[in-house]
């Protein structure tokens, strides 16, 4: 009897061990597929920007080309227009494009050389742009740009091109992680990523960086990461839940020794009580009579401040993220959430270090591991631990 039971002990055990193998086996395979249909080629041909949404008077479009522009509805040409200059009106059952009335939730107009551009509202929009709408009935207008079209015009916008290859290279593969992660999260929505989410400039040829990394982006187990970035993270760069309240797996806070030197790693910044006064009641606060800007909360690690009380003689004090008041007040000048503060009689300074949000790669330390010697993997995996570079199409 007790040799029986111990066949029986063995048979399950061994019939247990199938099962986990096969299971993981399947699995792996499953996850591979869907990683290779997630990931195919097609789904990244164009990058979709929004221009302006909930349009509801009249939008001025021009454009400059010898020939009419097509317009384009469910991939066939419907007609085309001649006027160099037309509006766009969209109501909730119908869109006038000029004087012709289109009743489709999506209609592409499609300029034919690749000199030719629209114009609109003092942007040159070259390729295509879409009209849609959604189930609300809410329009979008949105750019529709080539995907590695748009990363050679990104790249020269966030990184000069005197930097070292490896550098410029790094960029073009973290630029192309982020837009291809948007472009994957956002596939139901009407657009991918908004016009100043990445600084880009008009077409030009096609840099070297970029096609020597075309396909190419960061993976954590198999998953496309949204690879951030910024100019200089000030010794530290940081978790993106202290700056967005979102966290990222891949989200670390990296000590950097690499962007000390450079122009943007420490400055200052002074605003009257009077102009930051203007700029939040410009965007809304009711708030008057600053008497003083204060640190209301820091991160533990790196001591950036992640929220800002504002003391008021009149009212009880205004508390908001260091991140937007940083953004409402001036982004430019205000270069970071990474400050101290003094206040004085009528004015407030910021002594402050880095410039940019801080998550993910730092783009002067990157231009400095570059010129050290570094290989793009060392680049990459010193901001994004325990991250691959894989080329997906």
């Amino acid at each position: 009897m007790k040799y029986i039971k111990t066949n029986k002990t063995l048979y399950f055990l061994f019939f247990i061990g199938l099962s986990v193998y096969l299971t993981t086996f399947f699995i792996k395979d499953i996850y591979s597929a869907t990683l290779k249909t997630r990931i195919s080629p097609p789904q990244f041909e164009n990058i979709r920007i929004l221009l302006d949404s909930g349009i509801k008077k009249n939008l001025l479009i021009s454009y400059k080309s010898e020939h009419p522009l097509d317009v384009i509805i469910n991939d066939e040409l419907v007609f085309q227009i001649k006027n160099k200059k037309f509006n766009i009106r969209t109501e909730k059952e119908k869109t006038l494009l000029g004087t012709v009335e289109v009743n489709d939730d999506l209609v592409i107009l499609k300029l034919k050389e690749k000199t030719d551009y629209f114009t609109y509202k003092g942007h040159k929009l070259f390729n295509s742009i879409m009209l849609s709408k959604n189930s609300t009935g809410k329009s979008f207008l949105v750019h529709l740009i080539p995907l590695e079209e748009y990363i050679t015009r990104v790249l020269p916008a966030e990184m000069p091109l005197r930097a070292s290859r490896n550098a410029l290279k790094a960029q073009a593969i973290t630029t192309r992680t982020y837009s291809t992660y948007n472009i994957l999260e956002r596939r139901i929505m009407p657009y991918d990523l908004t016009i100043e989410a990445q600084a880009f400039g008009p077409p030009r040829e096609e840099l070297k960086p970029v096609k020597e990394t075309t396909g190419m982006v960061i993976l954590l187990k198999g998953h496309i990461i949204p690879a951030f970035f910024h100019t200089n993270c000030g010794g530290f760069t940081e978790y993106s839940v202290n700056v967005w309240r979102t966290h990222y797996y891949y989200s670390h806070i990296i000590k950097c020794p690499y962007c000390s030197l450079a122009k943007h790693f420490s400055w200052k910044a002074s605003f009257t009580f009077k102009k930051i006064e203007k700029s939040l009641q410009k965007a809304g606060y009711k708030i008057r009579d600053i008497s003083g800007i204060y640190s209301h909360s820091v991160t533990p690690e790196t001591h950036r401040t992640t929220k800002v009380m504002i003391r008021s003689r009149r009212r009880k004090p205004l508390i908001m993220t260091a991140n937007t008041f940083r953004l409402l007040i001036s982004h430019r000048d205000l270069k970071s959430t990474f400050f101290t503060i003094k206040n004085y009689n009528d004015h407030v300074e910021f002594i402050g270090k880095g410039y940019g949000h801080g998550v993910g790669m730092c783009q002067d330390g990157a231009q400095e591991m570059a010129r050290q010697g570094k290989t793009i993997d060392e680049i990459i995996q010193f901001y994004f631990p325990e991250t691959k570079i894989q080329k997906i199409y």
